[in-house]
């Protein structure tokens, strides 16, 4: 990870898990 990119990848990162914890995202 870059650090200027840091932001940017925890908040997909967040959205992505609350994502797959709702089932929605499979594989």
């Amino acid at each position: 990870m870059s650090a200027k990119g840091l932001p940017e990848t925890t908040a997909y990162v967040r959205i992505t898990r609350h994502c797959w914890q709702q089932g929605k995202i499979e594989g």
